[in-house]
């Protein structure tokens, strides 16, 4: 298969590409350039922004399976720069269901958030989504996107 990880260049997303290669896959990675430079020798690399659409013509068009982990990710930087939050993990989630919807990719692996049912303890999958912050309403807004774009 041919699989697109975006936020390669992270702990997760980085993992994750070396052990799809191993398995046989064919791995291309995204992530911006300060963080992807350590998948350049092993991976075809896009370093671009999600939050551009246009960005995404220069991905091929018969990508397969799609895992997408980037994200802004801090608390802080989300609380100071909501649109940060707003760019990366709504717009670049959008334009990830969009591309794939477009080029007929099979299926999309994202990965979200505790942050989207907000405070307590023991929280669990099926406990009521209460976000309390700018991250947690950026990942449910992603968790949203791709059950509509499922239909």
């Amino acid at each position: 298969m041919k699989i697109l990880v975006t936020g390669a260049g992270g702990f997760i997303g980085n993992h994750l590409s070396y052990k799809l290669k191993e398995l046989g896959h064919v791995v291309l990675v995204n992530d911006f350039s300060d963080k992807i430079k350590k998948c350049e020798k092993d991976f075809k690399v896009y370093d671009f922004d999600l939050s551009k659409y246009e960005n995404f013509k220069k991905l091929p068009n018969d990508i397969d399976v799609i895992f997408h982990i980037a994200a802004q990710t801090s608390g802080y930087i989300g609380l100071i720069s909501p649109e940060l939050d707003v760019d990366w993990n709504m717009k670049g989630t959008l334009n990830v269901c969009r591309f794939a919807k477009e080029t007929a990719v099979q299926k999309i692996i994202y990965t979200s958030s505790m942050a989207v049912y907000g405070e307590g303890d023991f929280l669990k999958e099926t406990d009521e989504l209460n976000p309390i912050s700018h991250y947690g309403v950026s990942k449910l807004c992603g968790e949203l996107y791709l059950k509509q774009y499922e239909k």
